[in-house]
């Protein structure tokens, strides 16, 4: 399987890089992954930050109670 990712990520190293290139502001990586199965993408939240839902949550919550909620970054 490590093999199959490597050759992979080999092969379309182009489209990776312009990704990274044209999305820098908004991702943080691009990887290729086997876990995929019926969709070609998946925004994977970093280890420090909240997931897209739990952001989601927060925000309809401040929005509620007014006060200021701040988005961080996610990462794609």
């Amino acid at each position: 399987m490590r093999k199959e990712v490597k050759s992979l990520t080999r092969k379309f190293s182009p489209l990776i890089e312009y990704a990274k290139q044209e999305l820098k502001n908004e991702i943080k990586d691009v990887k290729v992954s086997m876990r995929l199965v019926d969709s070609p993408v998946v925004i994977v939240a970093d280890m420090m930050n909240d997931t897209p839902n739990k952001e989601r949550i927060e925000a309809a919550t401040a929005m509620k109670n007014t006060l200021q909620y701040n988005k961080e970054k996610n990462v794609l």
